[in-house]
């Protein structure tokens, strides 16, 4: 699909324009929740009190950190995307 001039100006004023609808709609800020009971509450780590639904973002952080490792270095689709990045040629050969 070939870039035209009018394409390439109308594209940034669309995202603006659905942007500003959302905006108008639903505010700027975002809505406010309770937080679910099991993450409520805080644990003393002695230097600092965390609270548990922070500790729960750190946690479910990691793991996601850890997975994407995992997928990139140890299989077979890792692989394959780590192959496509260092040589194209050599990937489009092997699929």
């Amino acid at each position: 699909m070939r870039s035209t001039p009018l394409r390439t100006l109308a594209d940034p004023r669309l995202t603006l324009l659905l942007e500003g609808g959302f905006r108008s709609k639903y505010g700027v800020s975002g809505l406010s929740y309770d937080t679910p009971e099991l993450l409520s509450g805080a644990t003393d780590l002695g230097f600092m009190v965390l609270p548990n639904y922070r500790a729960w973002v750190v946690v479910a952080s990691l793991v996601v950190c850890f997975a994407t490792w995992f997928l990139i270095e140890r299989t077979r689709l890792g692989a394959y995307l780590r192959a496509g990045t260092e040589n194209r040629d050599w990937s489009r050969h092997s699929a």
